[in-house]
């Protein structure tokens, strides 16, 4: 493993995240990166890849499968990240800044808000036969509530 300090912290942490049953801490910078690190005695970079043409604003933990992290970035994007894998599950396109995102349910219902405005997404995992996944996402906007 790589040492911390090869972080790429270009401006600075936006959010971050610790994953306690895999002793994982993650990232979000103000550079669009996300970076994951395994902490133990000392701190040791798993990876870091540039996940966002903007900053990343927020990130959240999936309550049901504890080595995934959703990511919202100021680009518009919302993505699902696979920290075991070191890859990107889901990503989905919303044109406008994410200022919040947080999971509702374990079974991967999630909210955001952008524009003021509350979006509810259903986000679910399906698993095939050959242990492959996959997301699949519906959307709905639900009007400001807070006048």
């Amino acid at each position: 493993m790589r040492s911390y300090k090869e972080i790429p912290m270009e401006g600075s942490m936006t959010d971050m995240e610790l994953m306690s049953r895999y002793q994982y801490l993650v990232i979000g910078l103000h550079s669009g990166y996300l970076s994951a690190c395994k902490y133990l005695t000392n701190l040791s970079l798993l990876f870091s890849v540039k996940a966002h043409l903007k900053p990343v604003v927020t990130l959240c933990l999936h309550p049901a499968y504890d080595n995934m992290v959703m990511s919202g970035a100021a680009d518009g994007f919302i993505k699902i990240w696979n920290i075991d894998k070191q890859s990107q599950a889901f990503s989905i396109s919303l044109d406008y800044t994410i200022s919040s995102i947080h999971f509702m349910r374990e079974d991967g219902l999630f909210s955001y808000v952008k524009k003021k405005r509350l979006h509810v997404c259903c986000g679910l995992m399906a698993r095939s036969e050959n242990s492959n996944s996959s997301w699949t996402m519906c959307c709905l906007r639900i009007a400001p509530f807070w006048r």
